[in-house]
């Protein structure tokens, strides 16, 4: 019964690991464009970094391989020449491509930095192939051909689907290089194993990479979406949804400074509830909440898109309208009063009727004194009978 059990704990792994396979190829195929160009960057400083530490170690290789002693043996020569002009075109080929990529960067071609780095990928492997088939002449070892898959997989962030060309197309080249430098039947049907075998782990290698890449990422978006997220709801008022008082300040600091070389005033009022703590003492305080909420959206509704609003203090909200005049926020300060003051609002199976008294200003020199104004003007609104807009004007 054990081993049973066992079987399935193991079945059932392999069909959820398969699970996250087919939902990480999914996620390629739809945001790899998207990580291409990460991929990209970070392939490039790879790549600089391998030619720059891999071009003195094959150089020094071609010396140790010229310094061999062929005499007498023909295929040992044939080995020795032909490595050494393989190990020269892999240099050339990498500091030409090097080359190309560091200009193409440079000129913005980035669709053929991409294609470029894929070529780039493709010689590693490609050349270290060539290599191989090469080698064969006297030994029917493969090991460079395994490290150069590996390195290439693992370094280089490659869309699955590139990279399964990239490997496999190699594997067909070697498949019918091989025979060209292996003549026991036996040795050629091993190599021809290990090649595919050796591809197959470097391009299962290159998939998890990419799948990592996008999970990183992925981490990435979504912890820089919360931090966003986080940012926003602090500069929100938790009961209206409204800025809350320090991000209005903020925001029409910033507004003022970019306007002023333009020297135009931003034109604000202050809009205060009347008799607020009489809808607190009558209808109880869930119900001044949502007259609360009920006031922030008629605001929402009535104002520019252009508009900052918040909600002050208490039963207090500022508006301020970059780009509009004094008597153009007078007029929809005006507006804002008269719905509120015709409007029934149902809260709670009740229906509450309010008024506001506003006051309006602009900020001209400094903040302070803007604000400053628009409060007095809103208490001589409040004093001269509430349920009216009062301006600066009136305060002359």
């Amino acid at each position: 019964m054990v081993p049973e059990v066992s079987l399935m704990n193991i079945i059932d792994r392999i069909k959820d690991a398969l699970k996250r396979f087919r939902e990480a190829m999914g996620e390629t195929r739809r945001s790899s464009s998207r990580y291409v160009r990460i991929a990209t960057d970070i392939n490039f400083g790879r790549y600089l970094l391998m030619v720059v530490l891999a071009t003195p170690i094959i150089a020094g290789t071609m010396i140790a391989v010229s310094r061999v002693d062929a005499a007498g043996d023909a295929l040992v020569a044939l080995w020795r020449s032909q490595i050494l002009i393989v190990d020269a075109v892999m240099i050339a080929c990498h500091l030409i491509l090097l080359g190309m990529l560091a200009l193409l960067r440079k000129l913005g071609k980035v669709k053929a930095v991409i294609v470029a780095q894929y070529v780039g990928v493709a010689l590693i492997v490609a050349l270290s192939g060539l290599n191989t088939v090469v080698g064969q002449y006297i030994s029917p070892n493969i090991s460079v051909f395994i490290y150069a898959c590996v390195l290439a997989g693992f370094v280089f962030y490659l869309r699955p689907a590139v990279s399964f060309i990239a490997f496999y197309s190699v594997f067909l080249f070697m498949f019918f290089a091989l025979p060209l430098t292996q003549g026991d039947h036996v040795l050629l049907a091993s190599a021809r194993m290990n090649v595919f075998a050796t591809v197959s782990l470097g391009w299962f290698v290159s998939v998890v990479g990419w799948i990592n890449l996008l999970a990183k990422n992925r981490r990435t978006a979504i912890i820089a979406a919360q931090t966003l997220e986080l940012q926003e709801l602090s500069r929100r008022d938790r009961l209206s949804g409204l800025l809350n008082r320090g991000a209005m300040e903020d925001a029409l600091r910033d507004a003022y400074v970019a306007q002023k070389e333009g020297a135009k005033p931003i034109p604000i009022f202050i809009l205060d509830l009347d008799e607020f703590k009489l809808v607190n003492d009558s209808y109880g305080h869930p119900a001044g909440d949502g007259l609360i909420r009920k006031i922030a959206r008629v605001l929402t509704e009535n104002v520019p898109n252009t508009a900052l609003i918040s909600r002050w203090g208490g039963d207090e909200f500022l508006v301020a309208c970059p780009g509009c005049e004094l008597a153009g926020i007078k007029g929809l300060a005006e507006k804002i009063r008269d719905i509120i003051a015709t409007t029934a609002f149902s809260i709670d199976e009740n229906l509450i009727r309010t008024s506001v008294s506003i006051g309006v200003s602009i900020i001209d020199e400094t903040f302070d004194r803007g604000y400053r104004d628009a409060d007095k003007a809103l208490y001589l609104a409040k004093r001269s009978g509430k349920n009216r807009v009062m301006t600066i004007e009136d305060l002359k």
